[in-house]
């Protein structure tokens, strides 16, 4: 299986600013970028499934997410069976099953807001 890198959580920001006094203050202060740009979506069943089921895709995520806080939904003509398993390490695997073809939308969520890639359109043929 690919492995996707992922950039450095953390960004070094430096900041110079004069007082009214005429003297100097640097200060250097580390910005954490949010979880939500760590997790990544991977696998063809993001877009292509096939009714009989069960199409299977990966989630994969930094330790500092917690994966209570992710959501996954599919929206289209027929309710979907959704089921997950933690493999550990990072990786999520996701699964569905929709007997009926047609199109669909595949959100994928964490804290209420859509991963990068998400929505997903999803052709169920």
């Amino acid at each position: 299986m690919k492995r996707i890198l992922r950039s450095h959580l953390r960004t070094r920001k430096e900041t110079q600013s004069v007082s009214a006094l005429g003297s100097i203050h640097k200060s250097t202060s580390v910005q954490k970028k949010s979880p939500i740009m760590s997790i990544t979506a991977s696998g063809q069943a993001l877009n292509v499934g096939n009714p009989r089921g069960p199409n299977t895709f990966q989630i994969n995520v930094d330790d500092d997410v917690d994966v209570t806080q992710m959501k996954i939904s599919i929206h289209g003509p027929a309710a979907p069976e959704i089921w997950t398993n933690n493999r550990g390490g990072g990786l999520l695997e996701v699964s569905y099953r929709i007997g009926l073809v047609g199109r669909y939308m595949l959100y994928i969520t964490y804290q209420g807001k859509s991963i990068p890639g998400s929505p997903y359109t999803l052709i169920v043929r």
